[in-house]
């Protein structure tokens, strides 16, 4: 149970202690008279047992069994139910032993109903959060204790205007635990007013396993606090003088909730657990002006909605966790001056409007779901740290790489479109080198499948734009992300085998000029379409793997939806794919440059032979000129990206803006080069420049 104050504190008339007269005349309190310690100054008159004892005059023992010595010899004896307790007389002295003899060796002592201080004794939970240490480490007062403006007494009283709790037990026990005495207001009022199968104490009623009907409320009213656990409830149970409820595992719904909620004007505390309620209507609360606390946990909330919590001045602390929340509409926390905790915990990943806490000036939001960090309010202290690699602006998270993006597949598509169509156009006029066109045509569409996952990501940016955060979970889950995913595993696959078939082409052109079926279109259509249905399945095959993967939480992490790119280092499969691919990147680089070298010493070892003219000589310097900036191209490509791609899997937290840049700027470089090759080339050959 949760026990507030609201009453005043009864008056308590203090009693002036009998004195006792020392030899000096000096006079001290009779509770200092043997208690181990000379009050008396001049002669320690009131410590006159202690005296024998130490003379080993006198011997003395406790006459009750169940009492325990001070120390061993004296008099003095307390209870064996005081052992490890920290107490205080009126005049701030440890009771039962001043010395403190009770209080030792407690440090596996367990806590009967009192506040255990680390590894030491037990002090009275009124003692905690009081503004003195009365543990040693201070664990009293400490922040773990919840030492704050709400902090919770769970079944236990809290004071009236301080921060101090007390055990129900000592509540009504005609001994003043609280400052302002309150914890022995309306002592009579359970006998009086208490509802039939409920406990009542001073004002609050705490009921379970009953069925309570309007009859029931009538009593209950005269209680400012309620607490129903597993019973069942009628049409209306809130008072207008009702300062807290508390309603854990009803047996039936709350369907009227809202409307319970406007009646009760002064109240403070909300707290409904294990209860369905499912909906929350508009202003909801806008009658409970004074509600600091509200906890609706597990009630199976699914949708909020719009001024649910709404011009609550005094709201300090909002609980939400574990519901089904669905949606959360916008608007739903409405001026909340005070609001300073909001806990969204255990929850599964649900609709937000653009920013449904926005205005809020909380210090603490406690949430699950990492993307709702990006929402709150700057400040605040979120109970999740954002990774990096979570984007809580847009997927592509600065403006220079929007443009570099746009600029980027933009260029690489004009490109290698306006090659393909000079090929073609080089085609028709001779037949020639049918076989090389189509080769540069397959490598330039290879090209421009890549600028479709480029085009896709920039798009989804503009159409996403700041709400992208509140978005997140659901496109890297999506079927856009996932065929992202597939184009440019296909389109790199493509790339590397049409490079790769191009310079091996080229070198039996070279070396068997007659014989090489590689100056056959025919033969060459044939291969290139083997190649590109083989990548096409192999690419299909990953994305359906990766689809399979994300039913067991291993979804693509990377808001770029690439896949070779595991931001979190987890993914065994994204791994093994980064490796496939950085391997492909070097096989590629060592291909491409022993086709092209022992093609070029072909070239050169049949100039030489057949005594080349100077035309012959212009045409191989400008293959060699060719061939370099394809080799460098590639390189810069492929190899900078293979490196980048290692170092993302050995390091952990591998920067996101380097896996950024590589995917928009250095694995489509050879996209952007290649074409303007194949352009100048088939233009040079054409026009005869």
């Amino acid at each position: 149970m949760y026990l507030k104050s609201q009453s005043k504190a009864i008056e308590s008339k203090d009693k002036t202690p009998s004195t006792f007269v020392c030899n000096s005349m000096q006079h001290i309190s009779i509770e200092l008279v043997s208690d181990l310690v000379e009050d008396c100054i001049s002669d320690g008159h009131d410590e006159v047992e202690l005296q024998y004892m130490l003379q080993k005059k006198a011997f003395y023992s406790c006459t009750n069994q169940h009492q325990i010595p001070c120390r061993e010899g004296h008099p003095r004896c307390f209870n064996i139910s005081h052992i490890c307790i920290f107490d205080m007389n009126s005049m701030g002295y440890l009771v039962p032993c001043r010395t403190g003899e009770h209080m030792q060796n407690c440090s596996l002592f367990v806590c009967n109903k009192m506040f255990k201080c680390n590894k030491s004794y037990c002090i009275p939970w009124q003692y905690t959060c009081d503004g003195k240490w009365d543990c040693v480490d201070g664990s009293d007062e400490s922040t773990k204790q919840k030492c704050e403006p709400m902090r919770e007494c769970r079944n236990m009283f809290m004071c009236k205007l301080s921060q101090i709790c007390v055990h129900l037990q000592t509540v009504c026990d005609s001994y003043l635990n609280c400052p302002s005495g309150d914890d022995e207001e309306l002592c009579d009022l359970k006998d009086v007013f208490c509802p039939k199968s409920c406990q009542c104490v001073t004002y609050a009623a705490y009921c379970v396993s009953v069925q309570l009907y309007e009859w029931s409320v009538m009593s209950i009213s005269a209680f400012l606090i309620l607490h129903v656990k597993e019973s069942q409830l009628p049409n209306q149970i809130v008072t207008p003088f009702m300062s807290a409820i508390y309603i854990s595992k009803s047996v039936n719904d709350l369907v009227t909730v809202c409307t319970w909620l406007n009646k009760a004007n002064i109240l403070e505390y909300v707290s409904i657990t294990f209860t369905k309620i499912n909906h929350l209507e508009q202003y909801c609360f806008s009658q409970a002006k004074n509600l600091k606390f509200c906890e609706l946990t597990n009630t199976n909330i699914q949708h909020l909605a719009e001024n649910t919590f709404s011009m609550l001045i005094s709201l300090i602390h909002i609980n939400l966790s574990s519901n089904s929340v669905q949606w959360i509409s916008d608007k739903a926390f409405h001026f909340l001056p005070s609001l300073e905790i909001l806990s969204l915990l255990n929850t599964s990943t649900f609709e937000v409007s653009l920013n449904p806490f926005l205005g809020l000036n909380i210090k603490i939001f406690e949430t699950n779901i990492i993307y709702l960090c990006c929402l709150v309010p700057e400040g605040a202290q979120c109970s999740l740290v954002v990774p990096s690699y979570i984007s809580c602006l847009q997927i592509l998270q600065n403006t220079t790489l929007r443009i570099v993006c746009v600029l980027t597949s933009v260029s690489a598509f004009v490109l290698n479109v306006l090659s393909i169509l000079t090929q073609s156009k080089r085609n028709r006029s001779s037949q020639k080198f049918g076989a090389f066109e189509l080769i540069v045509s397959y490598s330039c569409a290879g090209n421009v499948l890549l600028c479709f996952p480029l085009v896709i990501l920039w798009v989804a940016d503009i159409i996403y734009k700041k709400n992208f955060a509140t978005r997140q979970e659901l496109w890297q889950s999506g079927s856009t992300c996932l065929f992202v995913f597939g184009l440019f595993l296909c389109s790199i696959s493509v790339i590397l085998t049409s490079s790769c078939f191009m310079a091996l082409a080229r070198l039996f052109v070279v070396k068997y000029p007659l014989e090489s079926k590689f100056r056959e279109p025919n033969f060459v259509t044939h291969k290139l379409a083997q190649l590109f249905f083989a990548s096409a399945f192999v690419s299909i095959l990953l994305s359906v793997v990766q689809w399979l993967l994300s039913f067991l939480d291993y979804g693509i992490l990377s808001v770029l939806c690439s896949p070779f790119y595991d931001p979190t280092n987890t993914s065994v499969f994204l791994k093994v794919l980064t490796w496939s691919v950085y391997v492909a990147f070097i096989s590629g680089i060592v291909v491409f440059y022993i086709c092209s070298s022992n093609m070029v010493a072909a070239l050169r070892m049949s100039q030489e032979q057949v005594r080349s003219t100077l035309a012959h000589t212009t045409t191989y310097r400008s293959i060699l000129v060719q061939i370099s900036i394809l080799a460098i191209s590639n390189f810069m490509c492929w190899g900078s990206t293979s490196v980048i791609l290692a170092v993302s899997v050995l390091v952990n937290n591998f920067p996101v803006l380097v896996m950024f840049w590589t995917t928009i700027v250095l694995i489509p470089m050879s996209s952007i080069v290649n074409p303007c090759v194949f352009i100048v080339l088939s233009f040079k050959q054409r026009f005869g420049f």
